[in-house]
């Protein structure tokens, strides 16, 4: 058997919300990206070192949903057209180019002819299961009014999203049909011969309709996957990713996100990485971090989302994803298109460069004879003598173990409240700190390793690093003095990339042992609030604040 391809890459693109409110036609939105793959790449690859992973033409095309704006026959029409033009990218093949739906292609004039009314006892007295597909009566979110479903309609609610699916594919040997039962809403691509990779494509929107928000995975749709002959299960050296719409996290207080739970289940089941759009803007989780095995869950960016859903502040993107078999890395590549700029550029938001390392150079994830990741177990002592053990995969890099460590930790009240910069350092105390940009393996843990979490006070005018996100997922670092007002702080913040009204609003989720979730004081400087080094503090501007 020929051996698969030693450079593999895959253009991702998310939300190209094809429609009437669409601020693109479909041959403005085309020609872009086209020129960005055909001209700039080659200018942004004289930027890039040999060791760098270099821009090129895509092996495969993945579109994580929201093809349409409302789900309607005509928008679909106007999007078959516009993957039409991208086909000659992949030489001719349909079958490479991947697609699942997002809520937007979920019809709503269909979903509504699949309830009848309700009454509110019936609601009150339905079971409650595990399943979400269970619940047969639902209450819409700004009334006392209620819905019975009728299973048997409601599938229906994809048939436009099918007919697109379906007729998208439709050739010869008609690769691929798109399933209206629940349980078999989920499509295999094979390219294990030449490309060595397998992707599957799932719906997060099981139960999506005019009446529910949240998102989920028929889980019977994840085994039937896995049983596929074209899934190649236990077949080694194939990397496998699951696409689907939704991001994992809720975002400004929402609801419509992916519950994690389905994560631990696809990463039972094989695959090393999960790619979604939904969010509007590029990131990268990491589902368990500090686990032997780990599951990297990458967004991208929305090719054309109208601006009521995406203010001209926030630039449209995509991701050019590289596997390289070379070197063992998995890297992604993010685009972005400013309104204030006519071409394609690199998004340097990871660290000041243009791409995020999925996988480091090194990495096992691609060979052939791999085997689990190298993992260890280690011991970490807390500054009070209470002792931990993890079992950490030694790809894992220092500062997130800190991270984890420090989310889990209950320090004592003696702690509580004061700033500090805390540290893991090996248990021979002639040996400096772990340095956080490293990995476990670089910074030389092994087997049975002990380390220690130094916890160093920290004055008034000390200078610390702490990270900000912002309600799209993104990160900004930057360095301050504790005694600066969080008011202070959030409003130079927002002023720079959420302008508006509404009052700032700070709540710290990590890097602060022992904290209870709440709004920190604006008053308050950040050390009069115990947040110290390496905190991460959520940003935003609340909307009912005035």
């Amino acid at each position: 058997m020929p051996s698969p391809q030693s450079i593999v890459r895959i253009l991702h693109i998310s939300d190209i919300h094809r429609g009437a409110s669409a601020p693109t036609s479909n041959l403005v939105l085309l020609n872009k990206l086209l020129d960005d793959i055909q001209l700039t790449y080659s200018e942004d690859n004289a930027r890039l070192s040999d060791s760098e992973p270099h821009l090129g033409s895509p092996d495969v095309i993945v579109v994580s949903g929201d093809i349409t704006q409302s789900g309607a026959a005509s928008e679909f029409t106007m999007a078959r057209e516009f993957l039409d033009g991208l086909v000659s990218l992949v030489g001719g093949d349909r079958s490479r180019i991947v697609l699942v739906p997002g809520n937007h292609d979920v019809n709503w004039t269909l979903c509504r002819t699949a309830y009848v009314s309700a009454t509110e006892q019936e609601f009150k007295d339905q079971a409650i299961y595990d399943e979400p597909f269970r619940q047969m009566v639902k209450k819409e979110r700004d009334a006392k009014v209620y819905w019975r479903k009728t299973e048997e309609k409601y599938s229906e609610r994809f048939k436009p999203f099918k007919r697109f699916f379906d007729r998208f594919y439709r050739g010869p040997s008609r690769t691929f049909t798109y399933s209206l039962n629940r349980d078999q809403m989920y499509t295999v691509y094979d390219y294990s011969l030449k490309l060595g990779l397998v992707i599957v494509g799932f719906s997060t929107c099981d139960e999506i309709d005019h009446l529910d928000r949240r998102a989920f995975i028929n889980t019977d749709a994840i085994f039937r996957a896995k049983a596929d002959p074209a899934f190649h299960a236990g077949e080694p050296g194939l990397f496998r990713i699951a696409v689907f719409h939704h991001n994992i996290r809720s975002i400004q207080r929402q609801e419509d996100f992916l519950d994690p739970k389905y994560l631990q289940i696809l990463k039972r089941h094989g695959f090393h990485l999960c790619i979604h759009g939904h969010v509007h803007t590029a990131g990268l989780d990491i589902f368990d971090p500090t686990q032997a095995i780990t599951l990297p869950i990458l967004g991208a960016g929305s090719l054309a989302a109208p601006y009521q859903d995406r203010p001209p502040a926030m630039p449209i993107g995509y991701n050019l994803i590289v596997l390289n078999r070379q070197n063992g890395s998995v890297l992604a590549h993010t685009r972005r298109h400013d309104e204030n700029h006519l071409v394609w550029a690199a998004d340097h938001q990871w660290e000041g460069k243009p791409y995020v390392t999925i996988y480091p150079p090194g990495s096992s994830i691609l060979s052939e004879d791999r085997e689990a990741p190298m993992s260890a177990v280690i011991t970490i002592i807390a500054p009070d003598r209470t002792r931990y053990e993890a079992d950490v995969i030694l790809d894992l890099l220092v500062g997130q173990l800190k991270q984890a460590f420090l989310t889990a930790w209950e320090p004592p009240a003696s702690m509580l409240g004061k700033p500090h910069r805390y540290l893991l350092r090996p248990d021979d105390p002639g040996r400096p700190p772990l340095e956080p940009s490293l990995t476990l393996r670089e910074a030389g843990v092994a087997q049975k390793c002990i380390l220690r979490l130094a916890a160093e006070p920290l004055k008034r005018n000390d200078p610390v690093s702490v990270t900000i996100e912002d309600e799209q997922g993104r990160h900004y670092t930057t360095a301050v003095v504790l005694d600066t007002a969080i008011g202070q702080l959030s409003e130079a913040f927002l002023q720079d990339t959420t302008p508006g009204s509404g009052q700032p609003a700070v709540e710290v989720i990590g890097g602060v042992p022992g904290w209870t979730p709440h709004r920190a004081k604006l008053d308050a400087s950040l050390y009069d609030e115990g947040i110290g080094d390496d905190a991460m503090l959520l940003i935003y501007r609340d909307s009912e604040s005035t």
